[in-house]
């Protein structure tokens, strides 16, 4: 009877332990659907807002740096973002290399998705600012904001993954190339949801590649939520 007991409560711990891992590279509601059924079903999320972030010099950085030291900070920081994303319902979708990509809307839907998102980059900037003024390494990002249609889903038999594909995802790396250090671009089209909330900058025509001609513009706190912050 002991052994049994013992054999049960080891069973559930691996089992904790399974489900701690799946639900930190999937939504409970995909993680749920693939204990339920053994897949998950691709999805059409519409309308979402994608948040694409890397650093500046990251490459150059991690060449030259102590590997430790850079893995170490990467992942504080990242930890950090995690917890801006959970604040204001980001879902964390996946990190690569020093790339992080965030997306509102998804799984469940959220009306004021666009303004989630700049919430959550407002953050990180601001985050990533306090942290430079007591640190050594400077780590500067730049982000790229698109409001679209998603395709999410699990790749992968060996190593699953979750992740999302569509055009959203596409317009906001270009996006997020498109911004200098510490600076936030945002899709023209999403204007008129971020007005009331945010600073921003007259609109730009530049060249985004698979899109040609696009209007984009830079997004900021507004200085009064600044002082007050």
């Amino acid at each position: 009877s002991e052994m049994v007991d013992r054999r049960t409560r080891e069973l559930e711990r691996e089992k904790n332990q399974v489900e701690k891992l799946l639900l930190n590279v999937m939504p409970r509601s995909v993680y749920e659907e693939y204990m339920t059924f053994g897949s998950v079903a691709p999805k059409l999320f519409e309308p979402v807002t994608v948040l694409m972030l890397d650093f500046v010099g990251f490459t150059k950085m991690a060449a030259a740096g102590d590997p430790n030291v850079t893995v170490s900070e990467l992942n504080e920081i990242f930890t950090a973002f995690d917890h801006i994303s959970e604040l204001h319902g980001c879902e964390r979708i996946k990190t690569v290399g020093d790339c992080y990509m965030a997306v509102t809307g998804l799984p469940h839907l959220a009306t004021d998705h666009a303004v989630l998102a700049a919430r959550a980059a407002v953050k990180m900037m601001r985050y990533l600012e306090r942290r430079n003024q007591t640190h050594e390494h400077k780590w500067r990002a730049r982000i790229g904001i698109a409001t679209g249609s998603v395709v999410g889903s699990v790749v992968g038999v060996q190593k699953y993954v979750y992740d999302v594909f569509g055009p959203a995802v596409n317009m906001a790396a270009p996006l997020q190339a498109q911004s200098d250090p510490m600076e936030i671009t945002i899709c023209e089209t999403m204007r008129d949801a971020l007005l009331d909330e945010f600073e921003i900058s007259p609109k730009q025509v530049v060249a985004l590649r698979g899109f040609g001609d696009t209007d984009i513009a830079r997004l900021s706190e507004r200085s009064t939520r600044r002082r007050v912050a």
